[in-house]
C-alpha cells in the first residue's frame, strides 16, 4: 500500500500562510507551488478525510487534421474524490 496519498493530504492540507484552525487565507498566492498545488486539488476532489462524491458529463472535441475542433463524443460518470 502506498503512503503517498496520505503523505500529500498531510502536506497540503492547508495551504501556506493558514492561520488558526486551518482557516483559509483571503487569497491563495499562486506563484507559491504549495498554494497552486492545493487549488488543483480543491478543484478536483478534497483534503477532508470522507471523499466526495460527483458526477459529470460533457462533451469531447478533437482536431482531425487541419480542421477546426469538432465534436467526437459524448461521455457521462460518477465517482468518489479524494486527495
Amino acid at each position: 500500500m502506498s503512503h503517498i496519498p496520505l503523505l500529500l493530504r498531510n502536506c497540503l492540507s492547508a495551504p501556506a500562510g493558514h492561520g488558526e484552525g486551518g482557516a483559509p487565507p483571503a487569497t491563495l498566492d499562486f506563484e507559491n507551488p504549495k498554494d497552486n498545488l492545493y487549488a488543483f486539488g480543491k478543484l478536483w476532489a478534497t483534503y477532508a478525510d470522507a471523499p466526495v462524491f460527483s458526477a459529470f458529463h460533457g462533451t469531447m472535441l478533437g482536431m482531425i487534421g487541419s480542421q477546426r475542433l469538432k465534436p467526437l463524443f459524448g461521455y457521462t460518470g460518477f465517482g468518489g474524490f479524494q486527495a
